[in-house]
């Protein structure tokens, strides 16, 4: 598989039993930046931390959060700086913004129900002034495009999904993939 810069994955409940799968994917796309979504302190998250390590990647960030809860860890392969953009309170535990390689990387993990709209909300706030440089929202929104990305309408939040779009932001996935019914 060639070098992916940035690549983002949910490893579902901290990994747990898979940390020694998610290792050897990422050693085998070795990409430069790794956002990892519902990630949570413990012995899986150590193992993954310490695994990153030996893979290279010696920079890291993580949100904090209460143990068990779900959160979002950025992982690098060089330095990055802070963002200088504060995360309220609320949602602080779903939002990692740093600033790498020029870019504006906002790690974010949307939790499940109405509990997103919080984060997706304080997003199109900022959205204006972020997107006047170069960024990205990296990580699991737990939701999508209502009749497009899921078979019916269960989706919440899709609304301020769309609204994101309509923002400026690019739904990656749909760039690559159109109309096409897949999933992520």
């Amino acid at each position: 598989m060639p070098n992916q810069t940035i690549i983002t994955l949910n490893i579902r409940y901290g990994g747990g039993p898979r940390v020694s799968a998610i290792l050897g994917y990422l050693k085998k796309v070795n990409a430069e930046l790794v956002c990892l979504t519902e990630f949570r302190e413990g012995q899986s998250g150590k193992a993954l931390l310490d695994g990153l390590n030996d893979l290279g990647y010696g920079h890291y960030k993580q949100t904090e959060a209460e143990p068990g809860q779900n959160t979002v860890v950025l992982v690098s392969k060089c330095r990055f700086e802070p963002s200088g953009i504060t995360v309220p309170f609320d949602i602080d535990h779903h939002v990692l913004p740093i600033r790498w390689k020029g870019l504006l990387v906002l790690g974010a993990y949307f939790p499940q129900g109405k509990a997103k709209a919080p984060v997706f909300d304080w997003l199109l706030r900022g959205s204006q002034d972020w997107l006047k440089e170069k960024a990205l929202i990296a990580g699991d929104f737990n939701t999508g495009i209502r009749h497009l990305d899921e078979e019916g309408s269960t989706f919440l939040c899709s609304d301020k999904f769309k609204a994101l779009v309509d923002l400026g932001w690019t739904d990656s996935f749909r760039k690559f993939h159109g109309n096409e019914r897949k999933y992520t």
